[in-house]
């Protein structure tokens, strides 16, 4: 568990302590809840790819995936992050990657979302900076990314943190259009 002090409603204008902490299969509604709040704000539904609750029971169910939320002083669900060593969407980016990646350990940003209300306190940041030290610490060497080339925001984060444009696809069962993003750790 982190405490992120000075977190600010963007709404209410509160400024709060929050707390980022993995999260179990017992948050799945609350994922979903909060992913429903975020996606009925998006002027573009082609930013994100939702979540469905079978991927987020999947991504539970491998033991070495990372799950964060990031919860107010309420204990309501803020913020969600989910990173892969396993599942349908590692496998689906896989084949991306070039030969020279294969053998080295890896992991999948696999996505992340954050409560209008609490955009702009850089909580996609954190969460990510908290993945790569307890990942790497693990001895992952290898972290990737899937971002729409229009999510500016998403992009400003991941490249702040060292992540380098890959390669241009369209992937998924609806082909959405994504930059793959990689960062190697030496």
């Amino acid at each position: 568990m982190l405490k992120l002090p000075f977190i600010k409603n963007q709404h209410t204008l509160r400024t709060q302590t929050v707390l980022l902490r993995k999260v179990d299969m017992h948050t799945v509604d609350e994922i979903l809840q909060l992913q429903e709040k975020v996606v009925s704000s998006l002027t573009d539904s082609d930013l994100f790819v939702p979540f469905e609750r079978k991927d987020l029971l999947a991504l539970f169910a491998c033991e070495d995936n990372l799950l964060l939320g990031v919860f107010d002083e309420d204990g309501e669900l803020i913020a969600f992050r989910a990173a892969s060593v396993c599942g349908d969407d590692f496998d689906e980016v896989l084949p991306y990657l070039d030969e020279q990646y294969h053998a080295v350990p890896k992991m999948l940003l696999a996505g992340a979302f954050v409560d209008p209300a609490y955009r702009s306190n850089r909580l996609q940041r954190k969460m990510i900076e908290y993945t790569l030290t307890w990942a790497y610490a693990r001895g992952i060497k290898l972290f990737f990314t899937l971002i729409h080339p229009d999510n500016a925001a998403s992009l400003k984060s991941v490249t702040s943190l060292g992540f380098e444009p890959y390669r241009h696809l369209i992937i998924y069962t609806h082909n959405h259009d994504r930059l793959l993003l990689v960062k190697m750790f030496p």
